[in-house]
């Protein structure tokens, strides 16, 4: 038997033993559903459904629920056409959350410690890219001695060619209402970035603004 169309409404199971559309498919695959295109993703039959190890929608494709890629999958965009020097054009992470637990640590000997709530980072990660943000205070320190202090970080920094990875930013310290910044520099493969002031300068109640992006 040959079915040319349904219309199913209600709840309904379908078991399909044999041909789907006009010839025998490959083991695990369809043919054209209700259709006679043999293009893939090139159709342009409204509502076509192929699948050949893949599947080609000529119209908008609306989900009702996540769309969960395997591991190192994601969306290709080799369709667009690339500047020069492109490496990549997949888009295989999106991940936002918060780095809790933070540490500033003196360069070279001494303890600064932070507000319990005040040693956190929001962060959000698209592909490579991670954005983090937050307000980091000093609890207590004792004898932090070092020309820069290290602040951890949502994820490693990406060592990439030609030291491209590494970055400098900036970070805002406020302490009775007074406002100084201060310039941070990543080096790759570091799971800190460097916060470049006198690390005795650093007392109680001093609070860290945090805003900056890099590559990891």
């Amino acid at each position: 038997m040959t079915l040319r169309s349904a219309i199913i409404t209600g709840t309904a199971n379908i078991n399909i033993n044999g041909t789907v559309g006009a010839t025998t498919p490959a083991t695990g695959k369809f043919t054209t559903i209700e259709g006679t295109d043999t293009t893939d993703a090139t159709s342009t039959t409204a509502a076509a459904v192929k699948t050949a190890g893949g599947l080609a929608v000529a119209k908008k494709v609306y989900v009702g629920d996540n769309v969960v890629p395997a591991a190192a999958k994601g969306v290709n965009f080799t369709g667009n056409t690339p500047a020069a020097g492109m490496t990549s054009q997949l888009l295989t992470w999106y991940e936002e959350g918060y780095k809790t637990g933070v540490t500033i640590t003196p360069e070279t000997s001494g303890t600064i410690t932070l507000i319990a709530n005040y040693d956190v980072l929001a962060y959000t990660r698209i592909g490579r890219s991670v954005a983090c943000q937050g307000q980091l205070k000093i609890d207590s320190v004792s004898s932090p001695i070092g020309t820069y202090v290290k602040m951890t970080l949502p994820f490693s920094i990406k060592s990439l060619d030609n030291i491209s990875g590494r970055f400098g930013a900036s970070i805002v310290s406020d302490i009775s209402g007074v406002y100084l910044n201060y310039p941070v520099i990543g080096i790759s493969g570091d799971s800190f970035v460097s916060i470049y002031l006198t690390a005795a300068t650093i007392t109680a109640a001093k609070s860290f603004f945090v805003s900056f992006s890099y590559v990891a």
